[in-house]
């Protein structure tokens, strides 16, 4: 553990976080109370009881040594020799306002990237209140107007930052290339050469946070099929001239210039060669061209190049830079276990699961599939009164639960196999069949994620019973226990119908796909997809979890069995530490249908140091992000007397007390506070995560 240790002789975590100024004890009672001291002596005797400060051992959930802020809680500050740390502005210099896909990808990789940020399409307003502009679609000759051209090129001149998607003209006018730092446009528009890209030299300062083979060289497309047919996305390719102040920061597969950066003055303009739509927005739709480069059980974070990209920069350019972190309670990673129940012998085997993390104090997540009737040649009726006992002993164990559907159909990703139909239990039962010829095999029932006989589509399905009945069916059935706000979809299958159903049913979570295959380590909110459109659609409340290890191992080089799953954790592992690097949980699906898989799940936990990782379950980690994307603050820098000071409103903070905001310094600060709006100092802890990284903690 990075500086802490225990107090032997009691049971007592004492967690030190360390931080230059005045260092105390903060004392956390188990009903929440907080007490701050001096010094933490146990005092008493075997027979007395021990006690510190007063306070009985057994009340006492933890001690945390650290500074809480500069100032006692409670005390009014004030900022007269405060300088305001700008933000990112986001420039929507887009003609068409409304869903719009590249603004709302610009905005999403602030959110990710966590720092303060706002939207304008004033580029006055920007260049007066932004240290970073991130340009929110492809720039047009008429965007860089001589008035604009003129306010850009001072603020960059003046250290401003400047961060672009592509060019939108063929003929970029003078101030276009002036400003960007090309001469022209190498090749077409659309290349099935050009789908994956390279950075020159990532130990520069804009690549701070790419340390990983697959961050170093990430994915645009999986280029040509051996088909012949492509999978690429519209990309640009920029020439650049041989002066001092342009430079090639990253090339495409094909040898273009994919990333450049021009110089001017004390700051510099970077352009990469993409629209923002393309490698956000068409990534959480899973409509990019299989950019993936695995399904499931990898690290792919192609998507998430850009709010790194951008987080580096504001970074680089500040003595002192804060950003929304992006795990709770202050751990580096969390694991979140989640299980998908679709077959009999998984209700009766996923008492193992449950024990096991009830033993850990661990509320788990279940989601089950409620198949209550025969479906002649698919699925037997195995949600029956035998397992609804089964279920109930979950409850009983703390653990929450979510909707697998009703049928766990493999063509469910058919919108029109799968209209908003409603019906009745009774009447889907009638209607609803998969029509496969032949019985299925006991290999296929005790795990539905392998391959099913049969090609017959589905018949009388219906997305809202797959939804909102089977979360009905749930609730009915647990009355005293459930309550159903999340969804996970069989086979991970979606359509164009489920963003409606969830947002519908008032459903609150989701985890309909891997992360590999959305490219994306981090959550993000659902969108509806009116006429099957999923860029027009409005975002709903419902946040989009995706899984990122699993139990679904399907090269048969890399077996999952109870000789081989120790190999499999492992893969595991790998992936779990990689996401771990940039401060990414990892959500783990297990189908608990074996013993041995709990002792798969309890290997990889056993490999954690519990100090650093926790273990979260799904529903509290999707209200942690739902929270995060809707939090703001301000950071001010005292830099005579070394001062840094966060802002927030106390309403934000009351809200958000398992959120955390690191700052990145340039010079260890000897003060660390959080306010309010009014200047009250609000309490906090500080831990310190690395010689120029400090995390502060709400609460």
């Amino acid at each position: 553990m990075k500086g802490g240790h225990i107090i032997t002789g009691a049971a007592i975590i004492l967690t030190a976080f360390i931080a230059s100024g005045i260092d105390k004890y903060l004392i956390t009672q188990k009903d929440g109370r907080e007490t701050l001291m001096d010094e933490v002596a146990i005092i008493g005797t075997p027979e007395t009881g021990y006690s510190i400060g007063g306070i009985s051992i057994e009340d006492i959930d933890k001690i945390t040594y650290c500074q809480i802020n500069s100032d006692a809680p409670g005390t009014i500050i004030s900022l007269p020799e405060s300088e305001q740390i700008k933000g990112v502005a986001v420039w929507n210099n887009e003609l068409d306002e409304m869903n719009n896909r590249n603004v709302y990808s610009a905005e999403y990789i602030c959110e990710i990237a966590g720092v303060p940020y706002f939207t304008t399409t004033s580029v006055e307003e920007a260049t007066n209140n932004a240290n970073v502009i991130l340009i929110s679609s492809p720039v047009r000759n008429s965007d860089i107007s001589e008035d604009n051209f003129e306010l850009l090129k001072e603020f960059v001149r003046g250290g401003g930052i400047i961060v672009s998607p592509k060019i939108n003209n063929t003929t970029p006018n003078d101030n276009v290339k002036n400003l960007f730092g090309f001469s022209s446009f190498s090749g077409d528009g659309m290349s099935t050469n050009r789908y994956l890209v390279t950075w020159l030299d990532p130990s520069i300062p804009e690549c701070s946070y790419f340390d990983d083979e697959n961050e170093i060289t990430y994915s645009l497309g999986r280029g040509v099929y051996s088909t012949g047919t492509s999978a690429v996305i519209s990309t640009q390719s920029f020439n650049v001239p041989e002066n001092d102040g342009a430079e090639v920061l990253a090339k495409y597969n094909n040898g273009g210039n994919a990333v450049i950066k021009n110089q001017i003055g004390d700051g510099s303009v970077y352009t990469f060669g993409v629209e923002w739509k393309n490698v956000i927005q068409r990534s959480q739709n899973n409509k990019d061209p299989d950019a993936q480069r695995k399904a499931s059980n990898a690290f792919e974070p192609s998507a998430d190049i850009y709010p790194f990209f951008l987080r580096s920069v504001f970074v680089d350019q500040n003595d002192v830079a804060a950003w929304k972190f992006t795990v709770p309670d202050g751990y580096s990673a969390v694991l979140v276990p989640t299980h998908d129940c679709d077959s009999e012998t998984a209700y009766n085997a996923m008492h193992f699961l449950s024990d096991y993390e009830k033993s850990l104090g661990l509320s788990a997540h279940y989601f089950l599939t409620v198949h209550y009737y025969r479906d002649a040649g698919y699925l037997s009726a195995f949600y029956n009164d035998s397992t609804k006992k089964k279920a109930l002993e979950l409850f009983e164990n703390g653990h929450t639960v979510g909707s697998h559907s009703i049928g766990h159909f493999p063509d469910f990703d058919r919108g029109d196999l799968f209209p908003m139909t409603v019906v009745t239990k009774e009447e889907y039962a009638e209607t609803c069949t998969r029509g496969l010829s032949g019985t299925r095999s006991r290999e296929i029932e005790d795990n539905l994620e392998e391959s099913e006989s049969g090609t017959q589509d589905t018949k009388g399905g219906s997305t809202w019973a797959e939804v909102i009945l089977s979360r009905d069916i749930i609730n009915e059935d647990f009355p005293d226990f459930a309550d159903v706000r999340a969804f996970r979809s069989g086979h991970l299958c979606f359509n164009e119908n489920i963003p409606t159903a969830l947002e519908d049913g008032g459903f609150k979570y989701s985890s309909c796909h891997s992360a590999s295959d959305v490219l994306s380590e981090f959550p993000y909110f659902q969108r509806l997809w009116p006429d099957g459109n999923g860029y027009k659609g409005d975002l709903t409340n419902v946040i989009q979890m995706p899984l990122h290890i699993s139990d679904v191992f399907n090269n048969p080089e890399t077996p999952i069995d109870e000789e081989h799953y120790k190999d499999r954790v492992e893969d595991w592992w790998n992936v779990f530490n990689r996401l771990k690097n940039n401060y990414a949980s990892s959500i783990l699906l297990i189908h608990p249908n074996r013993e041995w898989k709990m002792w798969a799940q309890r290997e990889l936990i056993d490999k954690f140091d519990r100090e650093e990782v926790g273990l979260y379950n799904f529903q509290d980690y999707g209200d942690f992000w739902i929270n995060r994307f809707g939090f703001t603050f301000e950071t001010a820098y005292d830099k005579a007397n070394k001062k840094v000071i966060l802002k927030t409103t106390r309403e934000n903070y009351e809200k958000n007390p398992h959120l955390g905001i690191m700052i990145e310094v340039k010079e260890t600060p000897e003060m660390i506070s959080l306010i309010d709006e009014n200047g009250t100092v609000l309490p906090s802890s500080i831990k310190k995560m690395d010689d120029n990284k400090f995390l502060v903690l709400l609460k």
